[in-house]
């Protein structure tokens, strides 16, 4: 997926450090929110503790300000880029959405008619993935802004 045009607008006129390749910071965040870690501050900690965080990093260390500014500057096309990978995954059959059973054979058994998905249904359950993301950036948001008010600028462990 191609994250140049979704997630871009970094200063080009030499201000600054460099900034850390958004591919690189999306995998972090996306990896954190599928292991339930909401906590900027615990992603950033994970970072530096955490192997496979280490890996995703690609060996940098972008501090817990520089991924809580990354996800705010970002997180329209966040939301998009996450809801998009889910679909893929159920697409792709990494993630079931429920049983459909084709057959007509009266066989008795614990299915029901409601387990099966119309295509007015799976729109819905699109709709309801994008509020389960939407949900879960305002949870990191809040976890952020309640950790901000107690630790403030500091790294907080």
């Amino acid at each position: 997926m191609d994250l140049a045009e979704p997630i871009s607008s970094y200063r080009t006129n030499g201000q600054g450090s460099a900034a850390y390749h958004p591919a690189m910071m999306t995998k972090i965040l996306l990896f954190a929110y599928c292991i339930g870690m909401p906590s900027i501050r615990k992603i950033a900690k994970a970072r530096v503790d955490d192997v496979v965080f280490r890996w995703l990093a690609a060996g940098n260390f972008p501090d817990f300000r520089t991924i809580s500014e990354f996800c705010r500057r970002h997180l329209e096309a966040l939301k998009n880029l996450f809801t998009r990978i889910l679909l893929l995954c159920k697409k792709s059959g990494l993630v079931k959405v429920g049983i459909i059973a084709l057959d007509g054979t009266k066989v008795k058994g614990n299915a029901s008619l409601s387990r099966n998905k119309t295509y007015k249904q799976l729109c819905k359950e699109e709709k309801r993935l994008r509020d389960k993301i939407e949900e879960l950036g305002a949870k990191a948001e809040n976890t952020d802004n309640e950790e901000d008010r107690i630790y403030g600028d500091r790294q907080g462990d």
